[in-house]
């Protein structure tokens, strides 16, 4: 997991050239990968917060869905899951993806 973190993450700032990285969410509390990136140049500083405060989402997206469902909402057993989808590739039935975002990353 760590190698392809590094890679994207390579090969994003060799692309964009950020002036600063962040690394944030779960993915921010592994340690192995802290050291990892702390020890490579990027050509920016590296910014995370304390574990304490770095956790997965999984909880919202369970809490979401639960609301989800109990108004009756369901995507079936056919909608899978997918790491790399990305949201200008998601097609949902009555819902229109804006074209224009307010951020880029």
């Amino acid at each position: 997991m760590i190698r392809s973190l590094l890679a994207r993450l390579r090969k994003s700032s060799e692309r964009h050239n950020p002036k600063t990285i962040i690394l944030a969410g779960g993915v921010a509390c592994n340690s192995a990968l802290r050291e990892t990136v702390q020890a490579e140049d990027f050509g920016a500083p590296v910014y995370y917060p304390s574990p304490l405060l770095t956790t997965d989402n999984a909880a919202m997206i369970a809490a979401a869905g639960h609301a989800k469902l109990a108004r009756g909402e369901s995507h079936g057993l056919e909608f899978t899951a997918s790491a790399s989808l990305k949201l200008e590739n998601l097609v949902i039935q009555g819902y229109e993806v804006p074209r224009t975002t307010r951020y880029k990353v």
